[in-house]
This record gives C-alpha cells, structure tokens and sequence, in this order.
C-alpha cells in the first residue's frame, strides 16, 4: 500500500492566573491532515481525502477555584466534525461534538478525595473508528467516580 499523509496547521495554550484563587485556561488547535497519496491497489485512489477521524477543529477552555485545600475545576471541550474513514471515494462525516466535565478535590494530610463527572450532559459521540460494523464506536456516556489516593 503507498500513502503518503501531511498535517498542516496550528495549536495554541493560554493560561491565566486571576484574582481570589481564581485561574482560567483555553486551547484550541486547528489541523488540516490530509493524504497525499494514498493508492491501496491500482484501481483504488484515496488521495486528498482527510485522515480517518481527524477533526480540523479542536478547542476547550476551563476555570479552576482554590480555597484553602479544596480545589473545583469545571470545563468544557469541542471536537469538529471529521470522516469516520479515509478509505471510501464519500466518507460518513461525524458530527461535531462538546462534552462538560467538572472535579472537586480535598487533601486530608496523606490523602487526597477527588469526586469529578466528565460527559456532565451525557453526549452521545463517537470516539474511535474501529468497530464491526464500520459505524465507529460510542464515547464515553456521563460517568461519576470518586478517587482516592495516598501518598508515602
């Protein structure tokens, strides 16, 4: 099989420090991933199409609050639209779609309790392309969970 494959684009990060225990950060990444070529038998010609689930946009951004040994961290993450596959002549493009998440720490000496839900709205996407039936495979449904770690 010849493929040849190229990523052009950009990320960025920005974080910020704000008053009263307060910070802030966002990120957004744009990537323009296509084949070059891309010729898995003398017949078949995939050149051109975007790489298989590689959305052009990404972005998320998210506030942190500290007050005294609690930490609450909320935020929010957007995937773009993107081919579910890159080896049909008119691939299925998958929705765009943003998850909410949240976590609420404490440290109690050695211990630290963190209680945090991602998928808060309970979004249905898909998350990777390798299934049976060539429809991809659902992401992650809202999950709660409660962590506890203990340092030596």
């Amino acid at each position: 099989m010849n493929a040849t494959t190229r990523v052009r684009g950009f990320e960025s990060e920005m974080r910020v420090r704000l008053p009263r225990g307060w910070s802030a950060y966002g990120n957004y990444a744009y990537h323009n991933a296509r084949h070059i070529e891309f010729r898995p038998t003398l017949t078949q010609d995939f050149s051109g199409n975007r790489l298989r689930m590689s959305p052009q946009n990404i972005a998320g951004s998210g506030l942190t609050y500290t007050k005294g040994r609690f930490v609450w961290n909320g935020g929010v993450q957007y995937v773009g639209t993107r081919p579910l596959r890159d080896n049909v002549v008119q691939s299925q493009i998958l929705p765009s779609y943003t998850l909410l998440n949240t976590s609420l720490s404490t440290m109690l000496g050695p211990l630290q309790l963190v209680l945090s839900c991602t998928n808060l709205t309970d979004v249905y996407y898909i998350a990777d392309d390798f299934s049976a039936q060539d429809a991809g495979n659902p992401g992650m449904p809202r999950r709660v969970a409660m962590q506890i770690r203990y340092r030596f």
